[in-house]
């Protein structure tokens, strides 16, 4: 088989088991730490709202909740309060109206049901219409004897943000938070304690303890779903923690919690709840309300529901994930004590962050020196890859010929550190290709001294014979 057969071949293969492999997955993926653009927001937000528009099969979202009579219900709620802090137009004022009879109905229900859903549609027909305020006042009178942490939760912040007393519903809810500082319906539960941080007093002793439940939890789980990873994001924003900056909520790798929703976020434009699965309604619609606050907050400095709250060109900002060069990013040049090529990705994240953001004098310095060292090793070893693709690959055709060449190319790349040898074009192939032509040489070596020996014992027997003959003849 040629080389270039040889090659089709791989070629044929590599691309088909890529092909197969792109289509088994979603497209969610493992999250890595990157620089979070205002592109990449923008864009993440458009495909959430284009899949949710495609399934409504309408261009308003608004008009297709009302069409389909999922005003006033989770889903409705929580893509038209997403939708509304981000500023988009859409018919508000209709789904406030609708929304507001649903709540109607329930406190009119004989039975009542989860005290989530008055504070909720409070939350989202507020957000659409400030006017519809006046129609939540009896929201301090709901029974919460019976309430769960999570119900009281949306509960006081709903009544804050309808401008009513919540004192009572946030002292029942402080009450029931757990000895290691969340909140649960039985255990502690990431994502409740994260709820409650919408109701808990800013930088009070409970918030404090339901921080640091949440910091312990982000530290020791290896896999946040993305409704977990929402709902930190829209509770951390409440408490004025940035987690985009936020050391504690920052991976040993980098990876952040925007990292982390970012990440679920499949082809079709949706979330998906855990990696590799397709997209559903619940992850979607809680991811884009998470990158709303987000967004909110990074432009305006608050967390959205206060009685402050103003209408916002949230997808115009320029940094609406409050990006910048943080302390871990300086952490990481520390690190590097000698640049590697290998290092020359994570560099360059570093540059592209410090370029956008800026940082002091000293630290740029000292990050483009390392910068050049670690582009000029990958110009390097980028030329020594030329150098094997034209005479040394693939290393199984490499012979005697060559051999003293590949033992000099071989201690060219012993130079390398371990890192940086994974980068070299076939580095274990031709070593162990050296080592065979080795094995062989000295093989054949043996051989050659063997016949020698050989021939030498033929002569001397020869000689021998012969001298005896001539003895008989005389």
């Amino acid at each position: 088989m040629t080389f270039a057969s040889k090659f089709l071949r791989f070629f044929c293969t590599t691309v088909m088991v890529f092909t197969l492999v792109g289509g088994l997955k979603a497209s969610a993926e493992e999250p890595k730490r990157e620089l979070l653009t205002a592109e990449i927001y923008q864009e993440s937000v458009q495909k959430a709202l284009k899949w949710e528009r495609k399934k409504l099969a309408s261009d308003s979202l608004c008009d297709g909740f009302l069409a389909h009579d999922l005003a006033g219900t989770s889903e409705g709620d929580w893509f038209v309060l997403a939708e509304r802090v981000l500023d988009i137009d859409d018919n508000y004022d209709d789904y406030a109206r609708v929304s507001v009879e649903k709540l109607a109905d329930f406190m009119l229900g004989p039975d009542g049901g989860y005290l989530t859903e008055p504070a909720r549609i409070a939350v989202a027909a507020v957000l659409c219409d400030e006017d519809q305020r006046e129609n939540f006042a009896k929201l301090v009178d709901l029974d919460i004897s019976q309430a769960g942490a999570n119900e009281l939760a949306w509960l006081a912040a709903a009544q804050n943000f309808c401008s009513l007393d919540n004192a009572k519903t946030v002292k029942k809810l402080c009450k029931m938070q757990q000895s290691d500082g969340g909140f649960g319906l039985s255990n502690s539960d990431a994502d409740i304690t994260a709820m409650a941080l919408m109701a808990l007093p800013k930088d009070g002793e409970n918030a404090e303890k339901a921080l640091d439940y949440l910091k312990k939890y982000f530290a020791e789980t290896d896999e946040i779903s993305c409704e977990t990873a929402a709902q930190m994001i829209i509770g951390l924003c409440a408490q004025g923690v940035n987690c985009s900056e936020s050391s504690d909520f920052t991976k040993e790798n980098g990876v952040r919690l925007t990292d982390i929703l970012l990440s679920y976020q499949t082809d079709d434009g949706g979330f998906s709840h855990v990696y590799g699965d397709e997209s559903n309604t619940i992850a979607t619609m809680e991811a884009l309300a998470a990158l709303a606050v987000q967004g909110y907050f990074s432009v305006v400095g608050e967390y959205y529901l206060n009685e402050n709250f103003a209408l916002t060109d949230v997808l115009s900002t320029e940094n609406p994930f409050a990006e910048g060069f943080f302390k871990y990013d300086s952490d990481q040049i520390e690190s590097i004590d000698e640049p590697l090529a290998s290092d020359f990705s994570m560099i360059s994240e570093l540059k592209n962050r410090a370029d956008e953001y800026g940082i002091d004098d000293e630290t740029l310095d000292i990050l483009k020196e390392k910068y050049a060292i670690s582009k000029r090793k990958c110009d390097e070893i980028e030329k020594l890859n030329a150098k094997i693709r034209e005479n040394f690959y693939p290393a199984s055709d490499v012979n005697f010929t060559k051999l003293s060449k590949i033992s000099a190319l071989n201690e060219e790349i012993s130079s390398y550190k371990s890192a940086d040898k994974e980068l070299i074009l076939s580095a274990n192939e031709l070593s162990e290709r050296e080592k065979a032509l080795k094995k062989e040489a000295a093989a054949g070596a043996i051989l050659i001294i063997i016949l020698a020996c050989s021939g030498v014992i033929y002569i001397i027997k020869r000689t021998k014979s012969h001298e005896q003959l001539r003895k008989k003849d005389i």
